[in-house]
């Protein structure tokens, strides 16, 4: 744009913004995606975006949240649509506008939904990009939206695996804090299915610097083991606790062979400890299918299903001439 173009938009946007701080807020609003709209179509998405940011931190401080919203999602739409890159700047700017944005306002999931979509669809990630999945992880845990925080903390960056061993903590305490085991072994296992061995480590270590602070009843027992001596910081009121720090071993002794002694252990431990998932054992079974075969080389058979073999036995071609008598 040409200094005087530069000129005149300041003037709108300043205008726009005094508006809005004199409370005149859908007014404000709505003028403000008409002068929006107008960039668009002149294809000036970098002035559109430039509005819509400034637009929604000053309704934002008049907790306008549902302007701000639409304005978020509007520059979420410009971001997409114009295949913008997940850069620095992009992020920030978006990260800027959720810092103070109410978490339990009804617009949040979707407005965090919009932005994975982008930022998967804009990088060379299927996952998205890992700072904003730190971020949205962070947001969400603190409004103790445990659920839809973890979907972000496993897909984050390093610092999130710390985060989310605190988040799974405090989870476990807020149901009872009788099942610290169940809610380690959702972080430590579902890392590891994901094959991020470090992650589970440092979700590992997390979680059990919070158990220890409140939690006297540990022990270390050590043992011999063909890779040398382990320890195992272990209580009976948790047995999970063990079994978590025993795959991770496991997983991180393995060479992939299924005869290999971490492949004996991951198995031995494995139908020991089941019994203590309970209800959550068949979700449980899942993940550890997948760390066998990741790890250790044990391909699990799907069940057969017996109906549907005869089924298909009956009309394969082979057969085709049976039926039709």
């Amino acid at each position: 744009m040409s200094s005087a173009s530069d000129q005149r938009s300041a003037r709108i946007l300043k205008n726009l913004l005094t508006s809005i701080s004199e409370g005149n807020y859908y007014e404000g609003h709505q003028a403000l995606r008409t002068v929006v709209n107008r960039y668009i179509k002149s294809s000036k998405f970098d002035a559109a975006i430039d509005f819509l940011h400034a637009g929604a931190k000053e309704l934002s401080k008049h907790d306008q949240w549902g302007s701000v919203s639409d304005l978020i999602l509007y520059i979420l739409k410009i971001y997409k649509e114009q295949n913008l890159p997940v850069s620095v700047e992009n992020k920030e700017r978006l990260c800027d506008l959720l810092v103070d944005y109410p978490v339990d306002d009804k617009e949040i999931k979707t407005i965090i939904s919009s932005a994975t979509a982008w930022s998967i669809s804009s990088s060379n990630s299927s996952s998205g990009d890992s700072v904003l999945h730190h971020f949205f992880g962070t947001f969400l845990s603190q409004g103790n939206e445990f659920i839809d925080s973890e979907k972000h903390f496993l897909f984050g960056t390093p610092e999130s695996a710390v985060s989310y061993g605190k988040m799974l903590y405090a989870w476990s305490v807020a149901t009872g804090g009788n099942h610290h085991g169940i809610f380690l072994s959702r972080g430590v296992l579902q890392y590891l299915s994901l094959g991020n061995i470090d992650m589970s480590s440092n979700c590992l270590s997390s979680f059990m610097k919070c158990l220890k602070l409140n939690n006297s009843s540990f022990e270390a027992v050590e043992a011999e083991s063909q890779y040398g001596n382990i320890t195992v910081e272990y209580t009976k009121d948790h047995p999970l606790v063990g079994f978590c720090q025993l795959v991770l071993m496991a997983v991180q002794k393995s060479n992939g062979d299924i005869n290999s002694p971490a492949s004996r252990t991951f198995s031995v431990c494995r139908k020991r400890y089941s019994v203590y998932f309970a209800e959550n054992e068949k979700h449980f079974s899942s993940i550890l299918d997948k760390i066998g075969a990741l790890y250790f080389g044990i391909l699990v058979q799907k069940q057969a299903n017996m109906f549907e073999d005869l089924m298909n036995s009956f009309f394969a071609p082979n057969n085709a001439g049976a039926i039709g008598n």
